[in-house]
């Protein structure tokens, strides 16, 4: 955060975040439960960009496609398997791809986090579009959230 003082009119920051990588979230979120000193992340960065209109870009948004079909070797985490099997329920019962679902959960966050998708594949683009019409329901998002992490909150 303090990185960011330094740099005058900055408008964007760039930063992974994915279902998969949720450092910026778990951050926030167990702040006062103790661990999250270990995390690969900045804690408060998101609260400073949502403060000073710092618009938040997410790359690895897909998460590598671990959620949304990508081959896996074994063994898979079970939280992995869990979250894989949620997404793809989603994903039918909206009528949409596995792709959006995992990008409609980084949209539900009110921080305002803008996607960007590392493909070129048009048709992917295309499918990928549509987590923009849906809008996950905050239990489905927590559910995500929990499943991904591969325990519950405090």
């Amino acid at each position: 955060m303090s990185q960011i003082k330094i740099i005058e009119k900055i408008t964007v920051n760039q930063l992974e975040m994915s279902l998969k990588k949720r450092d910026w979230l778990e951050g926030s979120v167990m702040f006062n439960h103790g661990g999250y000193q270990s995390l690969d992340f900045p804690v408060g960065t998101v609260e400073y960009c949502q403060l000073n209109d710092i618009e938040l870009q997410a790359w690895g948004s897909l998460g590598q496609g671990i959620y949304s079909g990508r081959p896996l070797k074994e063994p898979i985490d079970e939280s992995v398997k869990n979250t894989r099997v949620l997404v793809a329920k989603l994903a039918k019962e909206k009528n949409i791809s596995k792709e959006s679902i995992v990008v409609a959960w980084l949209l539900k966050h009110p921080s305002n986090i803008r996607p960007v998708i590392g493909s070129t594949n048009e048709e992917r683009i295309k499918s990928i579009s549509e987590s923009t019409e849906i809008e996950l329901t905050r239990e489905e998002w927590y559910d995500l959230f929990v499943s991904a992490r591969g325990n519950v909150l405090p």
